[in-house]
């Protein structure tokens, strides 16, 4: 299974997740237009997208979830499938910003977690595990169980314990992980100093940093045998 970074950061953040003809985007935080190009990069046209994956409701993570649906109810004449953890705890703030956006409910379809056990190639299940991130915000990290392992993706969180409890119970594959340099309670990122401590030596070429919006943690990030995502 492939995971492609298309952007990253406070900026904005979209990943696709693809195998084969399969393709899912976690997030979608840039301009559609942006998501659309990135998506021609690897010849994929935004009709062959399988659904959309929210990790949260912060604007650089949904901000242009509205014009893709419309783009694609309008353009394409397609329903845009938003993928939805089976306890789905943001799903009120999910559609009052539906609304603000001007899409109403017969443009997007509403898939959950459990609908696509097995019905993959690329994937056995997708599973969306809560997390922390910032007060009062409802936050999910993505675990993905391929053949080949656990692939993870944090999202946005500043703890560790999703990391550490897939670790004991999965073979991984792949962890992107949200990463910065700002030691502190208040941070809503996880510190890279927390997974220098937490992480063995032999998983950290699996570890991929993302939401790096300080480079200068990148050195430090690489020196500890971690890898960072193309987008940053």
């Amino acid at each position: 299974m492939k995971i492609k970074v298309l952007s990253s950061g406070s900026k904005a953040n979209s990943t696709l997740v693809s195998c084969g003809s399969t393709h899912l985007l976690i997030d979608a935080g840039p301009t559609s237009s942006f998501i659309v190009s990135e998506l021609e990069k690897e010849n994929i046209l935004p009709q062959e997208i399988h659904g959309v994956i929210i990790t949260h409701t912060h604007s650089d993570h949904v901000g242009s979830l509205g014009s893709l649906i419309l783009y694609c109810f309008y353009n394409l004449n397609i329903k845009i499938n938003i993928i939805l953890p089976s306890k789905h705890k943001y799903l009120s703030d999910l559609e009052d910003l539906l609304r603000i956006f001007g899409c109403k409910s017969k443009m997007y379809k509403y898939i959950y977690e459990n609908e696509l056990t097995d019905k993959y190639d690329a994937f056995n299940s997708i599973k969306f595990m809560e997390t922390k991130h910032s007060r009062g915000m409802i936050c999910y990290g993505i675990l993905f169980d391929t053949n080949d392992g656990a692939i993870y993706y944090s999202g946005d969180t500043k703890e560790i314990n999703n990391i550490k409890k897939i670790i004991k119970d999965y073979k991984i594959d792949k962890v992107y992980v949200d990463t910065s340099s700002i030691d502190s309670k208040d941070n809503p990122h996880m510190y890279v100093g927390v997974l220098d401590e937490e992480i063995p030596l032999y998983l950290r070429d699996r570890f991929y940093c993302m939401h790096i919006n300080d480079k200068k943690v990148i050195s430090e990030v690489i020196d500890s045998g971690f890898k960072v995502v193309d987008k940053i």
